[in-house]
């Protein structure tokens, strides 16, 4: 599996994470359901394409670890997403359900990670242009 290639997914699935927080969150709004439902329906798909994309590379061994990183990764992105839907589908709402849909803020945590697995492996990809490994 080349870097690039991984550097690409991982850009890809970062520049995803604002409309899947923003998405997640609308799930926390009482008026807005229906539009929320949509909306993660929307990203769910977007990060299981990523999933299906990422499943496609062949890692070597070099980068077989990278891809495991970001295979969990992506997973819990999209579990989360599937956490909020369940949430913002669930009818009736009785009082501890609806205080829990209120407290979903977004991707959190795992999209910092995210985003520093795609800083690594960028790095790592300059490195190995600065020594000729075109890996």
């Amino acid at each position: 599996m080349r870097l690039a290639a991984l550097i690409a997914l991982l850009d890809d699935a970062v520049g995803a994470q604002t409309a899947a927080d923003q998405a997640i969150a609308v799930c926390g709004e009482p008026l807005l359901l229906v539009t929320a439902q949509q909306q993660v329906v929307r990203q769910a798909e977007v990060y299981h394409q990523l999933v299906v994309r990422l499943r496609a590379l062949n890692p070597d061994e070099t980068c077989a670890p990278l891809h495991r990183r970001a295979s969990r990764l992506l997973a819990f992105h999209e579990a989360l997403l599937q956490e909020a839907l369940s949430r913002v589908s669930a009818a009736p709402h009785g009082p501890a359900e609806e205080r829990a849909r209120r407290q979903l803020l977004g991707l959190g945590a795992p999209a910092d990670a995210l985003r520093r697995l795609r800083d690594e492996v960028s790095a790592l990809a300059d490195r190995s242009d600065a020594t000729g490994d075109r890996s």
